[in-house]
Protein backbone atom coordinates (compact mmCIF):
# COMPACT_ATOMS: atom_id res chain seq x y z
CA UNK A 1 0.00 0.00 0.00
CA UNK A 2 0.94 3.71 -0.42
CA UNK A 3 2.07 5.89 2.12
CA UNK A 4 -0.66 8.04 3.83
CA UNK A 5 -4.40 7.53 3.97
CA UNK A 6 -7.47 9.13 2.70
CA UNK A 7 -10.05 9.87 5.12
CA UNK A 8 -13.22 11.91 4.95
CA UNK A 9 -13.86 13.88 8.23
CA UNK A 10 -17.69 14.56 9.72
CA UNK A 11 -18.24 16.96 6.89
CA UNK A 12 -17.45 14.64 4.24
CA UNK A 13 -14.34 16.66 3.35
CA UNK A 14 -10.93 14.72 1.94
CA UNK A 15 -8.42 14.47 4.92
CA UNK A 16 -4.91 13.16 4.57
CA UNK A 17 -3.07 11.37 7.67
CA UNK A 18 0.78 10.92 7.49
CA UNK A 19 1.80 7.48 7.51
CA UNK A 20 4.45 5.25 6.65
CA UNK A 21 2.96 2.05 4.68
CA UNK A 22 5.26 -0.67 6.27
CA UNK A 23 3.86 -4.15 4.90
CA UNK A 24 0.53 -3.03 4.85
CA UNK A 25 1.17 -1.57 8.71
CA UNK A 26 0.72 2.06 8.77
CA UNK A 27 2.05 4.21 11.13
CA UNK A 28 1.49 7.73 11.74
CA UNK A 29 3.94 10.69 11.83
CA UNK A 30 4.51 13.95 11.09
CA UNK A 31 6.64 14.80 7.74
CA UNK A 32 8.60 18.24 7.18
CA UNK A 33 7.90 18.56 3.28
CA UNK A 34 10.47 21.30 2.66
CA UNK A 35 13.21 22.86 4.90
CA UNK A 36 15.49 25.62 3.43
CA UNK A 37 19.29 24.74 3.02
CA UNK A 38 20.30 27.88 5.09
CA UNK A 39 17.44 30.50 6.82
CA UNK A 40 19.52 32.42 7.85
CA UNK A 41 21.09 33.10 4.88
CA UNK A 42 24.72 32.59 3.60
CA UNK A 43 27.87 34.37 5.34
CA UNK A 44 28.65 35.55 1.73
CA UNK A 45 25.24 37.09 1.24
CA UNK A 46 25.74 40.95 -0.22
CA UNK A 47 24.85 43.98 2.28
CA UNK A 48 21.10 45.15 1.50
CA UNK A 49 20.37 49.08 0.87
CA UNK A 50 19.39 50.54 4.02
CA UNK A 51 15.60 49.38 4.73
CA UNK A 52 15.65 46.84 2.16
CA UNK A 53 14.17 43.68 2.39
CA UNK A 54 16.82 40.49 2.87
CA UNK A 55 17.67 37.59 4.49
CA UNK A 56 19.27 37.79 8.01
CA UNK A 57 22.78 37.76 7.26
CA UNK A 58 22.32 40.65 4.60
CA UNK A 59 20.83 42.44 7.47
CA UNK A 60 23.18 42.38 9.71
CA UNK A 61 25.69 43.25 7.34
CA UNK A 62 24.26 46.47 6.57
CA UNK A 63 23.79 47.52 10.65
CA UNK A 64 27.54 46.40 11.29
CA UNK A 65 28.30 48.93 8.54
CA UNK A 66 25.95 51.51 10.05
CA UNK A 67 27.13 50.97 13.51
CA UNK A 68 31.03 51.41 12.50
CA UNK A 69 29.99 54.91 10.57
CA UNK A 70 28.65 56.22 13.44
CA UNK A 71 31.76 54.91 15.69
CA UNK A 72 33.89 56.73 13.39
CA UNK A 73 31.93 60.05 14.07
CA UNK A 74 32.23 58.96 17.86
CA UNK A 75 35.57 58.96 17.34
CA UNK A 76 35.69 62.45 15.48
CA UNK A 77 34.07 64.33 18.47
CA UNK A 78 36.76 63.04 21.00
CA UNK A 79 39.60 64.06 19.09
CA UNK A 80 37.86 67.17 19.38
CA UNK A 81 37.59 67.36 22.76
CA UNK A 82 40.79 66.16 23.52
CA UNK A 83 42.02 69.38 24.70
CA UNK A 84 38.70 70.11 26.81
CA UNK A 85 35.24 70.84 26.68
CA UNK A 86 35.59 74.27 27.15
CA UNK A 87 38.54 74.69 24.15
CA UNK A 88 36.14 73.43 21.71
CA UNK A 89 33.47 75.80 22.97
CA UNK A 90 32.98 79.16 21.90
CA UNK A 91 31.87 81.59 24.85
CA UNK A 92 28.46 81.29 24.42
CA UNK A 93 28.33 77.33 24.33
CA UNK A 94 28.45 76.56 20.63
CA UNK A 95 30.64 73.78 19.25
CA UNK A 96 33.21 75.47 16.99
CA UNK A 97 33.84 74.00 13.76
CA UNK A 98 36.71 74.39 11.47
CA UNK A 99 35.29 75.99 8.30
CA UNK A 100 37.92 75.31 5.69
CA UNK A 101 40.68 72.96 6.30
CA UNK A 102 44.16 74.42 6.43
CA UNK A 103 42.54 77.80 7.31
CA UNK A 104 44.49 80.23 8.78
CA UNK A 105 42.59 81.91 12.01
CA UNK A 106 43.81 85.51 13.79
CA UNK A 107 43.68 86.20 17.04
CA UNK A 108 42.15 90.49 17.44
CA UNK A 109 45.22 92.93 18.70
CA UNK A 110 42.68 93.25 21.96
CA UNK A 111 40.89 90.48 22.48
CA UNK A 112 36.87 90.15 22.01
CA UNK A 113 35.11 89.59 24.99
CA UNK A 114 34.01 85.76 23.90
CA UNK A 115 37.99 84.98 22.51
CA UNK A 116 36.69 84.13 18.70
CA UNK A 117 39.42 84.04 16.10
CA UNK A 118 38.89 85.61 12.89
CA UNK A 119 39.09 84.12 8.99
CA UNK A 120 40.10 86.22 6.44
CA UNK A 121 38.46 86.61 3.43
CA UNK A 122 40.31 88.15 0.80
CA UNK A 123 40.12 90.05 -2.78
CA UNK A 124 41.45 90.30 -5.93
CA UNK A 125 42.96 93.80 -6.77
CA UNK A 126 41.84 94.50 -10.49
CA UNK A 127 42.72 97.96 -11.42
CA UNK A 128 39.94 98.12 -14.14
CA UNK A 129 36.46 96.23 -12.93
CA UNK A 130 36.49 92.92 -14.33
CA UNK A 131 34.96 89.51 -13.60
CA UNK A 132 36.88 86.29 -12.77
CA UNK A 133 34.49 83.96 -14.25
CA UNK A 134 33.91 83.30 -18.25
CA UNK A 135 30.58 82.56 -18.25
CA UNK A 136 27.24 82.53 -16.69
CA UNK A 137 26.88 80.35 -13.41
CA UNK A 138 31.26 80.49 -12.76
CA UNK A 139 32.18 81.02 -9.53
CA UNK A 140 34.06 84.33 -9.09
CA UNK A 141 36.10 86.61 -6.37
CA UNK A 142 35.23 89.57 -5.00
CA UNK A 143 37.58 92.12 -6.79
CA UNK A 144 39.14 95.65 -5.29
CA UNK A 145 41.01 98.58 -6.86
CA UNK A 146 44.64 99.89 -6.55
CA UNK A 147 43.21 101.33 -3.33
CA UNK A 148 41.49 98.43 -1.92
CA UNK A 149 38.26 100.13 -2.72
CA UNK A 150 35.94 96.45 -3.42
CA UNK A 151 34.11 97.01 -6.43
CA UNK A 152 30.47 96.87 -6.32
CA UNK A 153 27.35 98.30 -8.93
CA UNK A 154 26.21 101.51 -8.07
CA UNK A 155 22.76 102.90 -6.90
CA UNK A 156 20.64 103.09 -9.91
CA UNK A 157 18.09 104.37 -8.60
CA UNK A 158 19.33 107.82 -8.88
CA UNK A 159 18.94 109.82 -12.11
CA UNK A 160 22.19 111.77 -13.71
CA UNK A 161 21.98 115.69 -12.40
CA UNK A 162 19.17 117.14 -13.60
CA UNK A 163 19.31 121.14 -15.05
CA UNK A 164 17.43 122.77 -12.52
CA UNK A 165 14.64 125.18 -14.13
CA UNK A 166 11.55 126.83 -13.47
CA UNK A 167 8.03 125.79 -14.57
CA UNK A 168 9.42 121.77 -13.72
CA UNK A 169 6.81 119.11 -13.86
CA UNK A 170 6.28 116.98 -10.51
CA UNK A 171 9.45 115.20 -10.18
CA UNK A 172 9.14 111.07 -10.86
CA UNK A 173 12.67 110.45 -10.03
CA UNK A 174 14.82 112.24 -7.25
CA UNK A 175 16.84 115.46 -8.51
CA UNK A 176 20.65 115.19 -7.79
CA UNK A 177 20.85 118.44 -5.92
CA UNK A 178 19.57 120.10 -3.40
CA UNK A 179 16.54 122.92 -4.76
CA UNK A 180 14.52 125.05 -2.86
CA UNK A 181 10.89 124.44 -4.90
CA UNK A 182 7.88 126.01 -4.28
CA UNK A 183 4.70 125.21 -6.03
CA UNK A 184 2.52 127.26 -8.05
CA UNK A 185 -1.06 125.40 -8.27
CA UNK A 186 0.15 123.81 -11.61
CA UNK A 187 4.28 123.23 -11.70
CA UNK A 188 7.35 123.78 -9.10
CA UNK A 189 9.59 126.74 -9.32
CA UNK A 190 12.99 127.48 -7.91
CA UNK A 191 12.76 129.90 -4.61
CA UNK A 192 14.26 133.77 -5.53
CA UNK A 193 16.23 135.63 -3.04
CA UNK A 194 16.55 139.53 -3.72
CA UNK A 195 19.85 140.61 -4.59
CA UNK A 196 19.11 144.05 -6.60
CA UNK A 197 17.82 146.98 -4.83
CA UNK A 198 16.53 149.86 -6.50
CA UNK A 199 16.89 152.57 -4.53
CA UNK A 200 14.35 155.46 -4.95
CA UNK A 201 14.65 159.43 -3.54
CA UNK A 202 11.80 161.42 -3.94
CA UNK A 203 10.48 160.12 -7.57
CA UNK A 204 7.88 162.17 -8.53
CA UNK A 205 5.09 159.54 -9.41
CA UNK A 206 2.56 162.22 -10.25
CA UNK A 207 2.83 160.63 -14.14
CA UNK A 208 4.00 157.37 -14.97
CA UNK A 209 7.92 157.01 -14.02
CA UNK A 210 10.68 154.53 -14.60
CA UNK A 211 11.79 153.42 -10.95
CA UNK A 212 13.95 150.68 -11.37
CA UNK A 213 16.19 149.55 -14.92
CA UNK A 214 17.40 146.33 -15.34
CA UNK A 215 20.82 144.90 -16.72
CA UNK A 216 20.55 144.66 -20.37
CA UNK A 217 19.44 141.97 -21.82
CA UNK A 218 17.82 141.03 -18.12
CA UNK A 219 14.56 140.79 -16.77
CA UNK A 220 13.56 142.26 -13.34
CA UNK A 221 11.54 139.61 -10.76
CA UNK A 222 10.03 142.51 -8.48
CA UNK A 223 9.97 140.93 -4.52
CA UNK A 224 9.13 143.64 -2.13
CA UNK A 225 10.25 146.74 -1.13
CA UNK A 226 9.91 149.40 1.64
CA UNK A 227 8.52 152.65 0.51
CA UNK A 228 6.73 155.75 1.41
CA UNK A 229 5.34 158.86 -0.48
CA UNK A 230 4.71 162.67 0.19
CA UNK A 231 1.02 162.60 0.18
CA UNK A 232 -1.73 160.26 0.45
CA UNK A 233 -2.24 157.89 -2.14
CA UNK A 234 -1.83 154.30 -3.92
CA UNK A 235 1.16 153.28 -6.22
CA UNK A 236 0.67 151.34 -9.04
CA UNK A 237 3.91 149.56 -9.80
CA UNK A 238 3.62 149.07 -14.21
CA UNK A 239 5.50 146.00 -16.07
CA UNK A 240 7.42 149.13 -19.30
CA UNK A 241 4.19 150.76 -20.15
CA UNK A 242 0.48 151.94 -18.64
CA UNK A 243 -2.05 148.95 -18.48
CA UNK A 244 0.70 146.04 -17.43
CA UNK A 245 -0.21 145.90 -13.96
CA UNK A 246 2.43 144.23 -11.50
CA UNK A 247 1.09 145.38 -7.56
CA UNK A 248 -0.87 148.36 -6.52
CA UNK A 249 -0.96 149.06 -2.86
CA UNK A 250 -3.75 149.91 -0.88
CA UNK A 251 -3.72 153.64 -0.30
CA UNK A 252 -0.77 154.96 2.02
CA UNK A 253 -0.44 157.68 4.39
CA UNK A 254 1.92 161.05 3.30
CA UNK A 255 5.37 159.98 5.25
CA UNK A 256 4.41 156.60 6.46
CA UNK A 257 6.79 153.94 5.65
CA UNK A 258 5.12 150.38 3.82
CA UNK A 259 6.55 147.33 3.48
CA UNK A 260 5.40 145.02 1.02
CA UNK A 261 6.52 141.45 0.48
CA UNK A 262 5.42 139.69 -2.89
CA UNK A 263 6.75 135.98 -2.08
CA UNK A 264 8.65 134.54 -5.03
CA UNK A 265 8.21 138.34 -6.99
CA UNK A 266 6.66 138.89 -10.44
CA UNK A 267 8.70 138.39 -13.74
CA UNK A 268 8.95 141.06 -16.15
CA UNK A 269 7.27 140.12 -19.64
CA UNK A 270 10.33 140.45 -21.53
CA UNK A 271 14.10 141.26 -21.57
CA UNK A 272 14.80 145.05 -21.06
CA UNK A 273 11.73 145.71 -19.69
CA UNK A 274 11.86 148.96 -16.99
CA UNK A 275 9.53 148.95 -13.84
CA UNK A 276 7.67 151.77 -13.79
CA UNK A 277 5.20 153.63 -10.95
CA UNK A 278 2.25 155.99 -10.55
CA UNK A 279 0.68 157.46 -8.17
CA UNK A 280 -3.28 157.96 -7.05
CA UNK A 281 -2.56 161.84 -6.52
CA UNK A 282 0.47 163.88 -6.94
CA UNK A 283 3.01 162.40 -4.87
CA UNK A 284 7.18 161.55 -4.73
CA UNK A 285 8.21 157.88 -3.89
CA UNK A 286 10.83 157.55 -1.43
CA UNK A 287 12.75 153.59 -0.21
CA UNK A 288 14.22 150.43 -1.87
CA UNK A 289 12.45 148.05 -4.25
CA UNK A 290 14.05 144.23 -3.92
CA UNK A 291 14.38 142.60 -6.50
CA UNK A 292 16.40 140.13 -8.79
CA UNK A 293 17.17 139.44 -12.83
CA UNK A 294 17.00 136.43 -14.57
Amino acid sequence: MANNLDIKDGLNASRVIKTTDNAGVHTPHQNVDTLPADPLGANADAMVAAGAVGSLSAKLRRLTNDLNTLLSYVDGVEALLAGGLPAALSGSGNLKVAILEGATQYAEDAASAGGESLMLAGAVRRDTAASSGGADGDYVTLNCDASGKLYTNADTELPAAAALADGASNPTTPLVGAPLLVYNGATWDRVRTANKFGDMSAVSITSIATVYTPTSGKKFRLMGGCISVSAACSVLFEDNTAGNTVFRTPKLLADTPYNFDLANGFLSAAANNVLKATASAAAAITGTLLLCEE
